[in-house]
C-alpha cells in the first residue's frame, strides 16, 4: 500500500533526515520503504499544517496497521532528532487519495 505523508515544519526534521532515519530503523525493514515524491509539491492546509514536501511511504507488509505504522514513523522521527509525541491527521482529497499530515501533538494537555 502507498501512503503520502508530509511532516510539519514545526517538527525539526527534514524530509531527507526522516528518509535516512527510516532506512536505519531496524523495525522498518519489513514495513516498507520511503522516498521523496517525484516532483514533490508543497501542501498547504491552514487548519492542519503549515506545509511541507510530500514523502511517499510504500509499505511492503500488507498486515501493517495504522497504529503500528504511526509508531514506526514516530520512532524514525525521534531517531532523526525530533522529540515528543506526534499527531497523525489523514487529509482526504476529492480524488480519493489521502495525505497523512504529521505534526507535533498539542502540549496543552
Amino acid at each position: 500500500m502507498k501512503y503520502e505523508m508530509t511532516i510539519s515544519p514545526k517538527i525539526p526534521v527534514s524530509e531527507g533526515d526522516f528518509i535516512a532515519s527510516w532506512s536505519q530503523e531496524e523495525r522498518t525493514d519489513n514495513a516498507g520503504t520511503v522516498r521523496l515524491a517525484d516532483g514533490a509539491r508543497d501542501v498547504f492546509d491552514a487548519d492542519i499544517l503549515e506545509g511541507g514536501d510530500v514523502v511517499i511511504l510504500e509499505t511492503s507488509n500488507v498486515g501493517t496497521d495504522a497504529g503500528e505504522l504511526y509508531a514506526l514513523i514516530g520512532a524514525a522521527l525521534r531517531r532523526a532528532g525530533a522529540s515528543g509525541t506526534f499527531t497523525f491527521t489523514p487529509i482526504e482529497y476529492p480524488d480519493g487519495s489521502t495525505l497523512l499530515a504529521v505534526s507535533p501533538a498539542d502540549r496543552d494537555e
